[in-house]
């Protein structure tokens, strides 16, 4: 149990569906970053220690897919959230993509979708810290423009919303501060004419209800404004 973690305050789900559908986006939005610090508040960490070092024993790690399935499992199995009748899926890559690439939330009653892309973070075996910041954020190599920022700067993801989610499982070995690299390399990213450039305040460090592990960058996608919120989750 992590006591510190502040989960954004939400009210009962109303009985009545006129009402619901009166809900705003910032409102539906809160439930789901309530509902995924819940799960990091309240989680076992025992139990995604024991996930990372198995799948670090085998050749081929999959820590990334293996705790978005327990995150998946326990939202399920919390009778609290069952309430709300959010619908969580993990969504299926195409193409080239392999496994699952995101947590898909959405509910009968709301017209949009929340959309989160997962990333491991820290150092892992041979693969260096940089390289892991990197996939988060933007990768540019000869054969290779990715990243899980850069998916939905392209609208590979939340094609037709303005809003979505990266969650950073913290899960390697890190030397100083990881927000501050993130960050960094966000700032060193998206400016000048880049779609998905930074606007307004740019980054709001401790943005969700003021928890360290949050902040939210403000961006430019094709000439409309796109909020990203981060959210990490440490497990090193």
């Amino acid at each position: 149990m992590r006591s510190y973690i502040k989960l954004p305050p939400v009210k009962p789900m109303p009985d009545s569906k006129l009402r619901t559908r009166q809900f705003t986006d910032y409102m539906w939005i809160n439930y789901v970053n309530h509902i995924i610090l819940r799960y990091y508040k309240e989680v076992d960490t025992n139990e995604i220690k024991l996930i990372i070092k198995t799948e670090l024993s085998k050749q081929q790690a999959k820590i990334e897919d293996k705790i978005k399935e327990h995150i998946y499992s326990w939202i399920k199995k919390d009778k609290r959230i069952g309430l709300w009748e959010f619908i969580l899926t993990l969504e299926s890559k195409s193409d080239s993509f392999k496994g699952f690439y995101d947590m898909k939330f959405s509910h009968s009653q709301w017209k949009k979708y929340f959309v989160f892309e997962a990333k491991n973070l820290g150092k892992i075996k041979t693969t260096k810290s940089y390289t892991l910041i990197n996939e988060y954020v933007y990768v540019n190599t000869k054969d290779r423009k990715d990243g899980g920022m850069y998916r939905f700067m392209t609208k590979k993801y939340a094609t037709k919303i303005n809003f979505g989610g990266m969650i950073g499982f913290v899960v390697g070995e890190v030397k100083g501060n990881i927000i501050k690299d993130l960050t960094d390399k966000i700032q060193s990213v998206y400016r000048g004419k880049i779609n998905g450039k930074l606007i307004d305040m740019k980054i709001e460090l401790s943005s969700i209800e003021e928890n360290e592990n949050t902040f939210t960058t403000f961006h430019l996608r094709n000439g409309e404004k796109f909020n990203l919120y981060h959210i990490l989750m440490y497990f090193n």
